[in-house]
């Protein structure tokens, strides 16, 4: 064979590989982008659900407790006032009328406990940890609501008013600075790279 043949053979062989060097590169970038891309669709599904579910809470939790209690509490005093002999059965339905105002108050900080624990199966580090923080938050709701009830009574009504304040404090400007930061963490983990 000829040296221009051998080179020619030779420029060849070396732009094959330079080929197949760089599709071998370029396959490997896509397949990392297709799993961000995976990874990026995955938490927009999740984060998206977890921010729809977090407004019904929100709308859940403003209806007005307070309001609530008056009529509660009204409805008691009025029943008490108008036949005395039927004391107890306003105590009963009060009581009932209370476990449910409980209860119904209780469902949305639950249902924030299951969101939050779904989002860890595609949160990052960084949101893991808000996510914590979001936990211990609504464990410490949790548990003044359970508290509170606990030292209920119609005829102390300090008892109540400590229920109409539950929500009332820092821990709800805890709550909204958390979630807004844990909002433009759900951007930034969305965005394409």
């Amino acid at each position: 064979m000829s040296p221009e043949v051998i080179i020619g053979w030779s420029i060849t062989i070396i732009i094959a590989l330079a080929g197949w060097g760089v599709a071998s590169i370029q396959s490997r970038k896509n397949r990392r982008l297709e799993k961000a891309n995976k990874l990026a669709d995955r938490r927009f599904e999740a984060y998206n659900g977890f921010l729809v579910k977090m407004d019904s809470i929100a709308q859940e939790m403003n209806k007005l407790p307070q309001t609530m209690i008056k009529e509660m509490t009204s409805s008691f005093l009025t029943s008490v006032m108008n036949d005395h002999e039927d004391t107890e059965k306003a105590l009963v339905s009060f009581n009932e009328k209370l476990v449910s105002f409980v209860v119904d108050s209780l469902k949305p900080v639950l249902i924030m406990k299951q969101e939050l624990s779904s989002l860890k199966l595609v949160a990052s580090q960084q949101m893991l940890t808000c996510i914590q923080r979001m936990e211990v938050l609504t464990d410490d709701l949790y548990n003044e609501f359970s508290e509170c009830l606990s030292s209920i009574s119609p005829q102390n009504a300090d008892t109540l008013q400590n229920l109409k304040s539950i929500g009332q404090s820092e821990r709800v400007k805890a709550f909204a600075a958390l979630y807004q930061e844990m909002t433009e963490l759900m951007r930034k983990e969305i965005q394409p790279s």
